[in-house]
């Protein structure tokens, strides 16, 4: 240990601007995730049914996708890599998929993102 103290990790919680129940493009942004991520730069993780996890294996940061009869249910990044990627990836496509980010402030990958709150592990 260096001694020096972690920095707490904070998800943010993506969500379209419809809820995902209604959400169209769960398909085309399923795919683009799953298509844009590998090994063996992203670790792949399945601990549950209907739960994905992609982690960059250089940080360590995560995407977390729950499905529920192949439909997206929750989406979370862990910041790092992963949001970075994830923002990218969304920036290609931000017309088709309308998503909202419900942590952050401001403009960023031409994603309109909320502020709610942020959620520390």
């Amino acid at each position: 240990m260096s001694g020096e103290p972690e920095r707490p990790v904070i998800w943010t919680q993506w969500t379209p601007a419809k809820p995902w129940a209604e959400f169209d493009a769960h398909r085309v942004l399923s795919d683009a995730i799953w298509d844009s991520v590998s090994e063996p730069e992203w670790h792949y993780l399945n601990p549950a049914g209907g739960l994905s996890i992609w982690e960059a294996r250089e940080d360590g940061s995560a995407i977390v996708i729950e499905y529920r009869d192949d439909r997206i249910v929750a989406l979370q990044t862990s910041g790092g890599i992963a949001q970075r990627h994830f923002l990218a990836l969304t920036a290609l496509a931000v017309d088709r998929l309308g998503a909202r980010r419900s942590v952050g402030a401001g403009r960023r990958a031409g994603l309109r993102l909320r502020s709610p709150r942020s959620a520390r592990a």
